[in-house]
């Protein structure tokens, strides 16, 4: 699907969500699981990676995108702000659905039309 986007920005993006995913599921061994999902429709792509990892305490799930927030001991909490502001710098979407215990799932929408996020100036 042709989309106007910044190639490396979305790399970032998927890599930041693979690695907090990764780093969630990692205690649970050979029974981690990550699926990362590419929906095209006709006027924007979305992206899902879902995990079951231990999920996100109910009262962080509000601002797991902000700087500075993280469940981990040696995170940063940069990791998914970054990928929030790329998402917005696309004219894009981000949402996060987490169940204790049971894992969490990213999604996020880049309209095909949107801005490629690239300066060219």
């Amino acid at each position: 699907m042709p989309v106007n986007l910044d190639r490396q920005m979305l790399h970032q993006v998927i890599s930041n969500i693979v690695r907090n995913a990764l780093q969630a599921v990692s205690p649970h061994g050979d029974q981690g699981r990550i699926e990362v999902a590419v929906t095209a429709e006709r006027e924007a792509f979305s992206v899902t990676i879902d995990d079951n990892g231990p999920g996100v305490p109910e009262a962080m799930r509000d601002s797991v995108f902000d700087p500075y927030v993280t469940t981990k001991a040696e995170g940063t909490g940069l990791g998914l702000a970054i990928a929030r502001q790329a998402v917005w710098a696309h004219d894009g979407t981000v949402n996060a659905t987490s169940t204790l215990g049971k894992g969490t799932e990213i999604q996020f929408t880049i309209p095909a039309n949107g801005v490629s996020a690239v300066r060219t100036d």
